[in-house]
């Protein structure tokens, strides 16, 4: 589990290798980004992480639907089937006692091929990997609604598996308007052929970011769980050390959030600046309607990174940042804050020592691998979140 942390005038900053592969593993080159925002993002096992062009049994493509479920709700199997009133049955397959199969079962992601059999090493076709997906969309209330596909050999879909054909064609990832699933080609889905491992990671990536939901403009006047959950964190850290507790910025909060939905999104401390000097965590990509900034540690972009706040809101002032990082899980808010008290830097920020004695506000965001608290010192013009 990769961890990092990173604060704006004093960095440390863990690298992260880029992934690392034996030859003959090393996904195809029109796979190869989204694959590894796939491992990135936590949803490929790591035991999994392998022959990337083979196609996959129905066991493994079981087991990743599960693993995705897990990463997404933050929950073990046992977990995710207990919340659904359901019990994972161990005689629901003569062939298989395969626990992420028996769970797939319970949740009604697979009901296997007849007779009481799975058939855990027969190849998975397309539409039966259509059809898993979509099943496990649905646990997250998405719906097929009105989605219509048009190949020369729909035909050949089977009648089980034509509402989830029409849900993975119709549905983008919201990142870069891939559809989750489509043919092999303009007019053909080819619903019996195979499915390689990397189609399957990339389709899963894809699911995920249908299904993103923590952006500032969907999000309410309001903080979520997570984000009051460290903003307590981080006010009774201070009320432990006889300090005030610092009021809520919605400005601050707004930065923090588009920051958080930014780094989730797209990852910009992977990039480079143009002297081709590594980025941080403090970077913003070009993706959003701020301006890009490679955020490196000679602080040579730091304005474009400091004027966030009046850059994106109405706050008349800049402020200063401090970020955290779990590669491959999410993050939470105690594991945010404990990173933090962990490095001096970022202890001196939150307990207001020194030139940080002026901080009073905060603004918070916190989701998926990321969280990013940002700090100022001027009113907010747009208010404060209640206690």
């Amino acid at each position: 589990m990769k961890r990092m942390i990173c604060l704006v005038v004093i960095m440390m900053l863990t690298a992260v290798p880029a992934a690392v592969y034996a030859a003959k593993d090393e996904p195809s080159g029109w796979a190869k980004q989204e694959v590894e925002s796939a491992i990135a993002a936590g949803i490929v096992p790591p035991d999994m992480q392998r022959d990337y062009s083979g196609d996959i049994p129905r066991a493994e493509f079981a087991r990743l639907a599960i693993h995705f479920l897990s990463v997404k709700l933050e929950k073990t199997a046992e977990e995710l089937v207990a919340d659904k009133g359901k019990q994972a049955m161990s005689d629901a397959f003569s062939d298989t006692d395969d626990s992420a199969i028996l769970a797939a079962h319970a949740l009604g992601i697979v009901s296997g091929k007849g007779e009481g059999l799975f058939k855990p090493d027969e190849l998975i076709t397309r539409q039966e990997a259509a059809v898993m997906l979509y099943r496990t969309a649905k646990l997250f209330g998405m719906k097929a609604g009105d989605r219509v596909y048009r190949f020369a050999d729909g035909h050949e879909v089977a009648g089980w598996a034509g509402e989830a054909v029409g849900f993975v064609y119709s549905t983008s990832d919201r990142m870069n308007d891939a559809r989750v699933m489509g043919g092999v080609s303009e007019d053909r889905f080819e619903p019996n052929g195979r499915y390689t491992r990397q189609q399957a990671y990339i389709t899963f990536k894809r699911l995920g970011n249908a299904m993103v939901d923590y952006h500032p403009d969907q999000l309410p006047d309001a903080l979520t769980d997570k984000e009051r959950e460290l903003a307590d964190l981080i006010n009774d850290y201070r009320i432990s050390l006889g300090l005030e507790p610092m009021r809520i910025s919605k400005s601050l909060t707004k930065v923090a959030r588009y920051h958080v939905y930014d780094s989730n999104a797209h990852r910009p401390e992977d990039g480079v600046d143009a002297r081709g000097m590594e980025a941080n965590l403090h970077s913003w990509s070009d993706q959003g309607l701020w301006k890009a900034v490679a955020y490196t540690p000679d602080h040579e972009y730091a304005e474009l990174m400091w004027s966030k706040p009046s850059e994106l809101t109405d706050y008349p002032d800049s402020g200063f940042e401090i970020s955290a990082a779990q590669y491959g899980a999410a993050m939470t808010p105690q594991l945010a804050l404990d990173l933090w008290k962990g490095s001096p830097g970022h202890n001196s920020v939150i307990a207001g020592e020194g030139y940080w004695s002026g901080l009073n506000v905060i603004g918070v965001g916190i989701h998926g691998g990321y969280s990013h608290v940002w700090f100022g010192i001027e009113e907010d013009p747009a208010g404060y979140y209640s206690e």
